[in-house]
C-alpha cells in the first residue's frame, strides 16, 4: 500500500445469487483520481434471499413489509461480504474511508441493500442509491457507473467498449480521447439471466423453483445450435429497438417473459440445448448491434461480469467482434466479476470529495450532479 492513498470497499449485488466485494485504493480526487483494485471476493447471497425475491408480486406496494425484511437481509449479506473481504485482506475498519454500494435492482427505481442498512451492519460510512440524484435531474438512473468506467478505460489512442455480462447485459463506449460527455452507456437487455433460468429448467425440469446450476449449462449449450427463426422473433422485442438512454431490470425478463419465450420456442420446435444456444446468440447479437451503432468501431472490447467466464459466450462475442480485440477486464486492473463493485468504490470516493462523477448524457439527466446518498452508522 502506498502513502497518500485512501481505502474504500465496493459492494455489488448484481443478481439473486451473489455479492461482489472489492477493496480499492484511491489516490487523488476528481478527474485526477487514480483507483487501484487490491482484493476482491465473490460471496453467495443465500438461497433464502433468492426464494423470497422470486416470490415478490408485481405490485410491490402490497408487500412493503416483505420488501423491508428482504432489504435488511440483502444489507446484512453485503455487510458480511465486506467483513469477509477485510479479514481476507488483513485490513481494519478504521482504515476504510467509506463503502460504496450498488444494490440489488429488482425493478425500475427499486433497489435492495440500502446504504442505511449496510452502514448499520458494518459501522462504517456507506454511500449508495446513486440513481436517486440522477433521477432527480431527469435521468433514468441506469448509467450511474459511466464515469468510473470512463476514468478506468479512457485512452488517448484507443477506443474501448466495456460489456458487462451480468444478469442484465450493459455496454459503455469510451471513444479514443473521449471527453466525459461523449461516453455512451445503457442496458442492452438480458445477459445471463435467460441462460441461468433456461439452464435450470433444462437440467432440472421437475423443480418448480430450482437452485442455481453452475456453469449456466455450458455443456448443454455446446451441443446446441441457435434457432434462427426463434432468434429473429426474440430480436423483434420493442426494448431492443428503443434508442438510448434506456434501462431495464431482471423482473422484465423472468416470469411472464420467460414463459412466453418457451411457448414461442415450442412453436419453432426449439428445445433444450438449442434453446440455450439461441439465448446465448441473443445476447451476442445485442452486443454486436450496439457496437455497430457507435461513432467508431472500438479497438478493444472489454468483457466483465459472470457471463464473461462462460466459454461459449466469450468465444462467440470475440468471433463476432473481430477484428476488434476482445479481452477480459482483468487486463485493465478490474476483476472480471467485480468491475461494478470497483465502480461503486470510486463513486463513494467521489461523494466524499463532493465531485460530480456523473455523465448526465448517458442517462438523459439535464445536469451534472454529485451522486449518492451517504449513510453514517
Amino acid at each position: 500500500m502506498m502513502t497518500g492513498e485512501r481505502f474504500f470497499i465496493g459492494l455489488h449485488a448484481g443478481g439473486l445469487d451473489s455479492v461482489d466485494a472489492v477493496l480499492v485504493a484511491v489516490r487523488g480526487c476528481g478527474e485526477k483520481m487514480e483507483p487501484r483494485q487490491l482484493q476482491c471476493l465473490h460471496v453467495p447471497l443465500g438461497a433464502a434471499i433468492r426464494t423470497r425475491a422470486e416470490l415478490l408480486p408485481a405490485d410491490f406496494d402490497a408487500c412493503l413489509s416483505d420488501l423491508s425484511e428482504l432489504d435488511d437481509q440483502v444489507a446484512s449479506a453485503m455487510g458480511a461480504a465486506a467483513d469477509s473481504l477485510l479479514a481476507q485482506a488483513g485490513a481494519a475498519k478504521k482504515d476504510i474511508s467509506a463503502v460504496g454500494v450498488l444494490g440489488l435492482r429488482i425493478a425500475s427505481g427499486l433497489e435492495l441493500g440500502l446504504p442505511a442498512g449496510v452502514a448499520r451492519r458494518l459501522k462504517l460510512p456507506v454511500v449508495g442509491r446513486f440513481d436517486i440524484a440522477d433521477r432527480a435531474a431527469g435521468g433514468n438512473g441506469g448509467a450511474v457507473t459511466a464515469w468510473p468506467a470512463w476514468r478506468m478505460l479512457r485512452d488517448k489512442r484507443l477506443s474501448r467498449t466495456l460489456v458487462h455480462l451480468g444478469e442484465i447485459a450493459s455496454v459503455t463506449f469510451v471513444g479514443s480521447g473521449a471527453a466525459e460527455c461523449e461516453v455512451v452507456a445503457y442496458d442492452l437487455g438480458p445477459g445471463t439471466i435467460l441462460l441461468d433460468e433456461l439452464a435450470r429448467r433444462a437440467l432440472h425440469p421437475q423443480r418448480r423453483r430450482p437452485r442455481p446450476c453452475a456453469g449456466r449449462g455450458s455443456g448443454v449449450v455446446s451441443r446446441g445450435k441457435a434457432n434462427q427463426a426463434l432468434l429473429n422473433e426474440l430480436l423483434a422485442q420493442t426494448y431492443f429497438h428503443r434508442p438510448p438512454p434506456k434501462i431495464t431490470w431482471r423482473g422484465f425478463w423472468t416470469g411472464e417473459y420467460l414463459n412466453r419465450l418457451e411457448f414461442v420456442a415450442e412453436k419453432h420446435d426449439c428445445r433444450g440445448a438449442d434453446l440455450l444456444a439461441t439465448a446465448v446468440e441473443l445476447t451476442v447479437r445485442l452486443v454486436a448491434g450496439a457496437v455497430g451503432k457507435f461513432t467508431e468501431r472500438p479497438h478493444e472490447v472489454v468483457l466483465c461480469g459472470g457471463g464473461a467466464e462462460d466459454a461459449r459466450l466469450f468465444k462467440r462475442i470475440r468471433s463476432i467482434m473481430s477484428p476488434c480485440s476482445t479481452y477480459l477486464a482483468d487486463r485493465y486492473g478490474l476483476g472480471v466479476r467485480v468491475a461494478p463493485a470497483v465502480f461503486a468504490a470510486i463513486l463513494a470516493a467521489a461523494k466524499l470529495d463532493g465531485f460530480p462523477a456523473h455523465i448526465p448524457s448517458a442517462s438523459g439527466a439535464a445536469r451534472r450532479l454529485v451522486l449518492g446518498n451517504l449513510a453514517t452508522p
